[in-house]
């Protein structure tokens, strides 16, 4: 008799447990609006290449929509070409600005207009990645501009590109001067004019607050060593421009500063908490509210959190209707602090954190073109 006692309780307490487990309550419900398709995730190597993973995986995604055909950039190729043509101008400006990885996605936009891209097959690769030497490539890189910028005042011979160019050759690989398109042979400016005709259609737009705004101006940020320009728009039309490129199947490159307080993990949902964010939640997490100082903070202080960049692809609302961005990270699959891919971004964090975005201008609204001076 007390074994069955004993054993109904047990069962009793295992049943109880159940449903305490079963009706959890998630702080978030989510209903999608928009969906864009992207190509799949890259496999990223260094943090310094974040930038260019993910703006070639939104060049990507841009072709999908267009072409309705998967193409991958060899983003290896875009890197090769990237440091040689940066150090090309660290020399001849003689050191007028910090060599590094770093940089913008208007960099990246550049040089595909000037050089073209390949897919995967066109990088004869080095059978290394960076993340085996860590650092390695670019100390030798750096060493090579050190020592070119030392010699004779800054008077040299074109030979330092031989050493630079073998220390790409080692750590990276060697693009190719064709590839097979069917049954003839392209270059790199052939192969992206089937894909991606106009890369000058992508424009980058910014709120930095007390500049002027629809003019395009210098986005003055350590990573803009070649002095991009933006164009400054108030920042309640940067989350309408999203919504509004969402709304037409187009995706958006973002960037901004993230942190890890902001970070949500159960539901890997960020957000501007009031309070310090406690592990679970049954109800949406307050949030303090956008106030354009919060603007001012971030340009004035680029330290305060990573710099992210996101493939802003899909909208939802949760159950009290605040507005979430779906987004992915082309560099890894996840963002450290958070558990996986993709995250949801609340509307406040975009208008507080996005340092810049960079959309397809022919599907901008036409009043806007029209105060950007682009309307046709």
């Amino acid at each position: 008799m007390k074994i069955r006692i004993i054993q109904l309780f047990i069962l009793s307490l295992f049943l109880w447990s159940g449903r305490a487990i079963s009706q959890e309550v998630p702080a978030y419900v989510f209903t999608s609006q928009t969906d864009v398709g992207l190509t799949p995730y890259k496999s990223g190597s260094e943090q310094s290449e974040c930038w260019i993973l993910t703006t070639t995986g939104f060049l990507e995604a841009e072709i999908l929509k267009a072409k309705n055909t998967a193409v991958e950039i060899s983003d290896l190729a875009i890197l090769h070409d990237y440091y040689r043509w940066k150090a090309d101008l660290y020399i001849k400006g003689k050191g007028s600005f910090s060599f590094g990885p770093r940089g913008k996605p208007q960099d990246i936009l550049f040089l595909i207009e000037q050089k073209g891209f390949f897919p995967p097959d066109g990088f004869v690769t080095a059978g290394t990645t960076p993340e085996q030497f860590p650092g390695e490539m670019i100390a030798a890189l750096k060493g090579t501009m050190s020592v070119v910028m030392k010699k004779n005042a800054g008077n040299f011979d074109q030979r330092w590109q031989d050493q630079f160019n073998a220390t790409l050759h080692n750590y990276l690989g060697t693009p190719l001067d064709l590839v097979h398109s069917g049954d003839t042979k392209i270059n790199p400016l052939q192969y992206r004019d089937q894909f991606l005709p106009k890369p000058g259609d992508y424009i980058t737009l910014t709120n930095i607050p007390g500049e002027t705004e629809y003019r395009e101006i210098i986005l003055e940020e350590p990573d803009n060593w070649n002095q991009n320009m933006s164009y400054n728009i108030p920042v309640h039309e940067l989350t309408e421009v999203i919504s509004q490129l969402l709304a037409k199947n187009h995706p958006v490159l973002w960037n901004g500063v993230l942190n890890q307080d902001m970070f949500y993990a159960r539901q890997n949902v960020v957000v501007l908490p009031e309070k310090k964010l406690q592990a679970s939640y049954n109800a949406p997490i307050p949030e303090t509210k956008f106030n354009p100082e919060m603007r001012t903070a971030l340009f004035g202080n680029f330290t305060q959190g990573s710099d992210s960049y996101l493939i802003i692809s899909g909208k939802s609302v949760d159950q009290k209707n605040n507005v979430f961005f779906k987004a992915v990270n082309y560099c890894n699959k996840n963002i450290k602090g958070l558990n996986t891919m993709p995250v949801l971004l609340s509307q406040n964090v975009v208008m507080a954190k996005t340092i810049s975005i960079v959309v397809n201008r022919n599907f901008l609204p036409p009043q806007l073109m029209e105060k950007l001076g682009l309307a046709k």
